[in-house]
């Protein structure tokens, strides 16, 4: 089964104004205990929609192995998790969830432990990321129908507006000193990555073309971010300086390849791409230009975090197992003591040509709780509001 994503919600909903309410009592996690464990290369997050199209939020070591649902309802179908964000240290993680009716702010810690909601509904937020030094959280959330950035206390306190622009903005990534915010915005009816200051203030342009240029993330040492862009003819991942300039196209193909996110030590990027067919997780090496396959199933694998390993390593929640290793299949993925073996990609990563052209994002709809939300995507790349 072939699943489409949405990139954003819209202004289509009216969300409630009022203050930030206190915090719900933690709830424990579709989960049991976790155990030490090193990964040390890091680990990966991701949306997975393995039983009956229901998003759940996976963890999986960085080569692609023992991918594990740390929250989600399998094939229960009562919530939609979405946008996981690894805290700095590896231990904890944010996601965006609407398994109380509402889309809100959650927390984990990643032994299944202290699932907590830190968002109490009356502002709908999505897309969390942790600040730098983890005290701190950037999401989107929708007022009064306009998506903006905001910023909180890692506890969920001290709520704070930092874009106030007409227009959806939406996405936002944290530079490496937490000093600055980088984010898409649709504000001139077009998609285009902004920079902000992470209190607010100027917001500067660093994008400016008819393509759809959207989900920056910075490179861990702060000099480059990448972004996904239909500039070169169709969904492809580019990166650029700071300041907008020295553009680089890294993936070409006749898919699209979206949400880029750096490892931790800078040196390779992983991103999601339909080039099979299908939603799955490719790892690229910056210094070696090979592109290397993670998840291979017939369901979409989206929306990856990639995190420093730490001490802890989620076990599968009550009642799920493992993810099986599909069968061995020449020339796509290999089994390796029955786990994923990942392998490099060429047919769908040809070398990178020169960029041609733009086009123009594609609109559909998705669900936002408490109502429909037309939804901004990749042409071609509409769904579920994820």
């Amino acid at each position: 089964m072939r699943t489409r994503r949405a990139l954003v919600p819209l202004l289509a909903a009216t969300a409630a104004v009022g203050g930030v309410a206190a915090l719900p009592a933690p709830v424990r996690a579709e989960t049991t205990t976790g155990s030490v464990h090193s990964a040390p290369g890091g680990r990966i997050a991701f949306i997975a929609e393995r039983e009956e199209g229901n998003p759940d939020l996976f963890v999986m070591d960085d080569a692609g192995d023992r991918p594990i649902r740390l929250v989600g309802d399998g094939d229960k179908g009562v919530s939609a998790e979405s946008h996981p964000s690894f805290s700095p240290d590896g231990t904890r993680m944010v996601f965006g969830s609407d398994r109380e009716g509402t889309n809100d702010i959650w927390a984990i810690n990643l032994d299944g432990t202290g699932l907590t909601r830190l968002t109490s509904g009356d502002l709908p937020s999505i897309e969390p990321t942790f600040s730098p030094d983890g005290t701190r959280i950037a999401f989107t959330g929708l007022r009064a129908g306009n998506a903006d950035i905001y910023v909180m206390d890692a506890d969920g306190r001290n709520r704070r507006q930092v874009t106030t622009a007409d227009g959806t903005d939406y996405r936002p990534a944290w530079s490496p000193d937490g000093s600055r915010i980088a984010f898409t915005s649709l504000r001139d009816s077009n998609a285009d990555v902004y920079i902000v200051d992470a209190t607010g203030g100027i917001e500067t342009r660093l994008t400016e073309t008819l393509a759809f240029d959207t989900e920056p993330a910075f490179s861990p040492d702060g000099r480059r971010i990448a972004f996904s862009s239909t500039r070169g003819g169709s969904g492809d991942i580019w990166t650029m300086n700071i300041d907008g300039g020295n553009l680089r196209q890294l993936t070409s193909n006749a898919g699209f390849d979206m949400a880029p996110a750096y490892s931790p030590d800078g040196s390779r990027i992983v991103f999601e791409s339909d080039c099979d067919g299908d939603d799955e997780l490719y790892v690229l090496g910056l210094d070696s230009n090979r592109t290397t396959k993670l998840t291979i199933n017939n369901h979409a694998d989206v929306q990856a975090a990639w995190g420093v390993a730490g001490p802890l390593t989620p076990v599968p929640a009550s009642g799920a197992a493992r993810e099986p290793a599909p069968p061995s299949a020449a020339g796509v993925r290999g089994v390796v003591d029955g786990v994923h073996a990942a392998i490099p990609s060429p047919d769908c990563f040809p070398s990178v040509g020169p960029p041609t052209g733009g086009l123009l994002p594609a609109f559909g709809s998705a669900r936002w709780s408490g109502g429909t939300l037309p939804v901004g995507g990749m042409p071609g790349r509409i769904g579920r509001g994820m």
